[in-house]
């Protein structure tokens, strides 16, 4: 049977995750605001799509590859910090 861990450390204070800041780390670099959100497999996708696509960035193809990636990092960063901080992280769930 599962239940849902409050969203409370040790000493009472809230957890939540700043959308603002996970949205500039990813703007930084593709990945980062996602490490930030402890979503690490994610983030490991967007670092390597960043290499990959940058490395073909000289190319038409490859810049815009790693513009669209760039700004799905920032959004996706964006939108799982306020998604954690309305239902809680997929961490906070126990068994």
């Amino acid at each position: 049977m599962s239940r849902l861990k409050p969203l409370y450390g040790g000493d009472g204070i809230t957890k939540t995750k700043s959308a603002g800041l996970a949205a500039v780390f990813s703007f930084v670099i593709p990945g980062l605001g996602q490490i930030y959100n402890g979503q690490f497999g994610k983030a490991v996708g967007f670092i390597l799509g960043a290499i990959i696509f940058g490395a073909l960035f000289p190319t038409i193809v490859g810049a815009v590859l790693f513009f669209a990636l760039w700004i799905w990092a920032i959004l996706d960063a964006y939108h799982a910090a306020e998604t954690m901080n309305v239902v809680g992280s997929p961490k906070e769930i126990v068994d």
